[in-house]
């Protein structure tokens, strides 16, 4: 059992030599390794596709501004802590408040959001 170098392996009814099947894993691993580092992370992707640490944020309050407007969101900041999403400030009603979760789930890189001290603002007929 000296043989050396050109051992053929029996892979089902293939054959192939040892030397190709560890160049090809080789190759396959090195696909994968460059695969990882030439992708951006969604929750690091720009509005533009560009790079950007605060990228999944900046998505998140740009959505929010065009589904529900700039007076909805007025009081209320967008930040992340990675793939987290967290909601801190005033909003007008715990329906609008569950819809903006909704929204910033939808946002592709938010696995989670968080809410910071989310105050629902009272309407004046609720309040008397």
């Amino acid at each position: 059992m000296g043989v050396s170098g050109n051992r053929l392996l029996a892979t089902g009814l293939k054959f192939q030599s040892a030397e190709f099947r560890q160049t090809d894993l080789m190759s396959t691993a090195i696909a994968d390794v460059n695969k990882r580092f030439c992708a951006i992370p969604l929750e690091r992707v720009g509005l533009k596709g560009e790079y950007d640490y605060q990228g999944l944020a900046k998505r998140v309050s740009h959505r929010l501004k065009c589904a529900f407007g700039i007076e909805a969101i007025a009081e209320l900041s967008i930040f992340q802590r990675g793939r987290v999403v967290i909601l801190h400030g005033k909003v007008l009603s715990q329906q609008l408040l569950s819809s903006l979760i909704q929204a910033a789930m939808e946002e592709p890189g938010a696995d989670y959001v968080e809410l910071r001290g989310v105050v629902v603002a009272q309407s004046p007929s609720s309040a008397s």
